[in-house]
């Protein structure tokens, strides 16, 4: 029978007492990415048929771009990464795969790529990614 674990204490100084190590997460830069304020760019100057608005994605705070009425990209941070949407890559695989090979230091999900924030991205690239998700 495995013996059912002890709710931890409330607050930090109970915490220690009890002997829970605690840890200290590293926190994003102050202020807008340099990384976030160049997806917003890249989006706009690359697909004009978006408007940008912001609000929550995932619940984190971003920008949304819409073209007419439906959702296109998102641009979201969190506390330790920057998050691209881009619904056209989730419907089209064949754009998945191409950049996934393209887009290194990117970790992909199905219709989204995070990066860290002192990740090195190639602007060019990502800037070419979202001119071939505009056309589809």
């Amino acid at each position: 029978m495995i013996p059912k674990r002890k709710p931890l204490a409330a607050n930090r100084k109970s915490r220690r007492a009890q002997g829970v190590r605690l840890i200290k997460l590293k926190r994003p830069p102050q202020g807008p990415s340099v990384l976030i304020e160049a997806f917003k760019r890249i989006i706009v100057e690359n697909d004009q048929s978006v408007s940008m608005s912001a609000g929550l994605m995932m619940g984190e705070k971003g920008w949304t771009f819409h073209r007419a009425g439906e959702f296109r990209y998102a641009v979201a941070s969190g506390k330790t990464r920057v998050t691209l949407h881009a619904l056209p890559m989730y419907c089209q695989p064949k754009i998945h795969t191409a950049y996934k090979k393209r887009i290194a230091n990117g970790d992909f999900g199905k219709g989204c790529i995070r990066f860290k924030f002192d990740a090195k991205v190639d602007l060019d690239v990502i800037a070419t990614f979202i001119r071939d998700c505009a056309e589809v």
